[in-house]
């Protein structure tokens, strides 16, 4: 323990140090940057006051009409400056520019704009100007290798000053634009900063800090970590959102050999004690792993047996399902092929004695013919069920199907069914159990109950799988309790997990399957 609160302290003794030397550089790095800031912007307030010269030698002639005066003796001058320095700069209006590009010596020379050109100068007449703050724009296009700073020029005194003299406010006729060597001008402004050894990357950006609009100058790749100082906030693009200039600059961390030996001297020496304790201790998990495998594999092997003879079990119970069905389907089939087409017969028969006994005999022979008929019609739909039932229940059987056709061959006697919005995921075991004790109670209603409405209800409570409703004079549940009908639904009930409730004290018949 003392050995691992001494390496703990000297561990936090390192963090803390590493932490105050990173805070010094921090510092120092936001001090260099905000001196740079302070020469970039310098420099960029000389490339644009040196771009004023196109102003400076605009005159309006005896029509009225701008233009440029290109025998200035000043004008070579000044556009040889920027020449030297590495800077374009176009004056664009109407249907006229003139380009100072540092691949040309002589003086400017006019040439029609092209259609990039006149788009941006429909696009600056179009912009509202407020203040000298919001004149400069940066026009930043895809195809463009870097942005252009573009700055208008007015026919007449801008909103500002036209607002102060009283004059007539002027219309923006043309531009000027100045393409800045950011390059050069970021390799000159960070000079000094060369000899800072633990900066590694450096770049200027347009833009957020996390997702810069368009980086105009780096070495290298954007730093994860990132210093940034604004150099100018009062940029704006030609839609008018702010856009500014950012530099940024990461930091190298320099390792420090001598505190890392000693860390990890004091390290091995603190994990050596702790592998001996834990050889020991693996030791004794040793020899009680054996003895915890051994006890498992002996209930390892009592489960498989258990395993084992679960499925035995089932597939007895479906072998007996699968006889019990095939029983169940021969049985309808003499019951179709054979009692009822006797009874049939027999009805027919009926039918014909009334026409040919004495009159007075005719109404016994109608009952009697009556009879056959609904014995024949039970006999129908019995054998119909028992002939239809499946022979298997691997898969589950289309519940809804089967209720909506169970309510079809109820008719005349309307049956209405009360569907939830979603079928509960019950297995082929469930739905078959559910669909034989509605048929059931469904069959009882019809033949026993003279009931005029039957209501069937799938699963409408929580503890309720299956409702079935019926209006019909009822029974006491005591007296019948050896049927056979309710026998069977109980013991479907049974199979669910469920019980089978009866209710007859408010006027309809009820019967439940319940699962609490």
């Amino acid at each position: 323990m003392l050995g691992l609160l001494l390496a703990l302290l000297w561990v936090s003794g390192i963090a803390a140090a590493w932490m105050l030397d990173r805070e010094r550089v921090d510092r120092e790095v936001q001090d260099e940057l905000h001196r740079i800031s302070l020469l970039a912007a310098a420099e960029r307030q000389q490339f644009f006051s040196a771009s004023g010269f196109w102003y400076d030698h605009i005159v309006r002639g005896a029509d009225g009409q701008l233009t440029l005066d290109l025998g200035a003796p000043g004008l070579r001058a000044v556009c040889q400056r920027l020449r030297d320095k590495g800077a374009r700069s176009t004056l664009v209006w109407q249907d006229r520019r003139w380009i100072c590009d540092p691949a040309d010596s002589g003086p400017p020379v006019a040439s029609a704009p092209d259609a990039h050109e006149r788009a941006a100068l429909e696009r600056m007449a179009r912009l509202s100007f407020q203040t000298p703050e919001d004149t400069t724009r940066i026009r930043l296009e895809p195809s463009d290798t870097a942005p252009a700073w573009l700055m208008p020029v007015w026919d007449g005194a801008p909103p500002w000053a036209a607002a102060d003299a009283g004059a007539i406010p002027g219309r923006v006729v043309g531009y000027v634009q100045l393409e800045m060597p950011l390059a050069a001008m970021m390799a000159r402004a960070t000079s000094r900063w060369e000899h800072s050894a633990r900066v590694q990357y450096r770049a200027l950006a347009l833009g957020s800090v996390e997702t810069p609009t368009r980086v105009l100058w780096s070495e290298g790749t954007l730093p994860v970590r990132a210093y940034t100082d604004s150099l100018v906030t009062g940029f704006l693009d030609l839609a008018g959102t702010p856009l500014p200039m950012r530099i940024y600059a990461s930091q190298a961390l320099e390792p420090v050999a001598t505190v890392m030996v000693g860390t990890a001297l004091v390290l091995g020496l603190l994990f050596g004690t702790l592998w001996w304790l834990s050889w020991r201790l693996l030791a004794s998990r040793a020899r009680l792993a054996e003895v915890l495998a051994r006890r498992t594999a002996r209930a390892q092997h009592r489960q498989r047996a258990l395993a084992d003879s679960r499925e035995v079990n089932r597939a007895l119970v479906g072998a007996a399902r699968q006889a019990g069905a095939v029983v169940r389907q021969r049985l309808g089939a003499e019951l179709h092929d054979n009692t009822g087409q006797l009874l049939t017969a027999a009805q027919l028969q009926a039918r014909h004695l009334a026409l040919v006994v004495d009159p007075a005999q005719q109404s016994a022979c109608e009952t009697l013919a009556d009879t056959l008929r609904d014995a024949a019609r039970a006999v129908r739909e019995l054998s119909h069920d028992w002939h239809l039932a499946p022979t298997h229940h691997a898969d589950t059987p289309d519940l809804l199907a089967e209720l909506s056709r169970l309510a079809e061959r109820s008719r005349p006697l309307p049956v209405e069914l009360v569907l939830p919005h979603e079928l509960p995921s019950w297995d082929a075991e469930a739905c078959h159990s559910l669909l034989r004790i509605a048929q059931e109670a469904v069959s009882n209603a019809l033949r026993h109950a003279h009931a005029s409405a039957i209501r069937l209800l799938l699963s409408p409570a929580p503890d309720e799988l299956l409702r079935i409703e019926d209006d019909g004079v009822g029974f006491d549940a005591a007296h019948i309790e050896g049927g056979l009908g309710l026998t069977s639904m109980r013991a479907r009930a049974a199979t669910l997990g469920a019980r089978l409730a009866v209710d007859c004290s408010s006027g309809w018949t009820r019967i439940s399957v319940k699962t609490a």
